[in-house]
């Protein structure tokens, strides 16, 4: 498991402020009504590195809080599968209301 931050500026996807909006409208969209995001919840966002934009995680992670949710973030190598997954990432997986996964 690899816990780091956001990559460099130069890394991150640059987008225009009409394709910023719809990725916006749709992140909203996925935290408000695929997640079900509810207010106190611990939404645990499960993310692969290298596969998954940073800034893309950032705007989930605003979301939840939108929706009055508390977001944490973990960032992991590419598992093969659940029975790759280190027992503490189970542990972490259990004690979150909710599991926002960005991994293969």
């Amino acid at each position: 498991m690899d816990i780091t931050p956001g990559p460099a500026p130069s890394q991150e996807i640059r987008m225009t402020s009409n394709t910023e909006a719809k990725v916006r409208e749709g992140v909203a969209n996925l935290i408000r009504n695929c997640v079900g995001v509810e207010k106190g919840e611990s939404i645990l966002l499960l993310n692969e590195q290298g596969v998954v934009d940073h800034s893309l995680v950032e705007l989930m992670e605003e979301a939840v809080r939108a929706e009055g949710g508390s977001p944490f973030s973990l960032w992991v190598e590419p598992l093969a599968g659940v029975a790759e997954m280190p027992g503490v990432l189970g542990a972490a997986v259990l004690a979150a209301d909710k599991l926002i996964m960005n991994a293969n």
